[in-house]
């Protein structure tokens, strides 16, 4: 049964590393941060120094929950062109392509548990 939105259970953290390489050098650097909002200010932020469209900057994310489930993933930023950086809305629509990809079960039963527990709705 899939709770209410008000139940899901809530994230606590986020953690956000990317990469930057050149020949010379390659740097990681993560950060952390306390809402969706802040981590998509930041990758905003971030996409607003792409020169152009063919360039991004890979970057790893994790989210905690309350109940000390992680989510992970990876989000590339990219030099947006109106669209808006959304974290939750990439991973919602990355758990609902689970649900929907028939090849794998067990994939398929864990993001509905994803879906139905954890506060990753817009």
């Amino acid at each position: 049964m899939m709770k209410s939105k008000i139940d899901q259970i809530k994230p606590k953290a986020f953690e956000v590393t990317y990469c930057e390489s050149t020949q010379k050098d390659y740097r990681v650097y993560p950060l952390s941060f306390k809402s969706w909002s802040e981590v998509n200010r930041y990758i905003l932020e971030k996409s607003m120094t792409q020169k152009d469209r063919q360039g991004y900057l890979k970057c790893f994310f994790k989210v905690t929950f309350e109940d000390g489930f992680i989510y992970s993933g990876r989000y590339d930023i990219l030099k947006p062109v109106n669209e808006k950086a959304d974290l939750k809305d990439h991973v919602f629509r990355f758990v609902e392509y689970c649900i929907n990809d028939d090849s794998d079960p067990t994939m398929q039963e864990e993001a509905r548990y994803i879906m139905n527990t954890y506060d990753i709705k817009n």
